[in-house]
């Protein structure tokens, strides 16, 4: 698969969650649907970062709604449906909770940064399910 990865428009002072980016695409790589950590504004910054990465195992301090979930629901918001087959492009690995709201949806494919860890072990919950997870090699 081309190297395809998450662009879109951040503001630098978000928290580090808040720089999480995904992507949804059907399988000819036509966008379906984007989003980014963000509050209950789409375009709200982020302002529960007391300077601690909550990508950290056990932190409890992010309020936004996940850029999984605002993805899942641009795609709603753009008219598409789910039963169509889709591939995740995410800039960090998703959480275990992501996980399972994207095992609800036809997405097959989740592609990750090698950045960062998978902290939760969602992989395994996401390749149990027979699902697919890949990560994009470094240049």
């Amino acid at each position: 698969m081309q190297k395809w990865w998450p662009k879109m428009s951040v503001k630098s002072h978000m928290c580090p969650r808040g720089a999480v980016i995904v992507q949804i695409f059907d399988d000819n790589m036509n966008q379906l649907g984007a989003g980014f950590n963000s509050l209950e504004s789409a375009h709200a910054p982020c302002t529960c970062n007391d300077n601690v990465d909550t990508m950290q195992a056990g932190s409890q301090t992010c309020l936004a709604v996940h850029a999984e979930v605002r993805a899942i629901m641009k795609v709603w918001e753009n008219g598409h449906v789910y039963d169509a087959p889709a591939i995740l492009i995410s800039s960090r690995p998703p959480c275990r909770n992501c996980i399972k709201v994207l095992l609800a949806t036809s997405i097959h494919t989740i592609i990750v940064s090698p950045q960062y860890e998978d902290r939760d072990n969602s992989k395994q919950v996401w390749t149990s399910a027979g699902r697919t997870w890949e990560v994009q090699p470094n240049e």
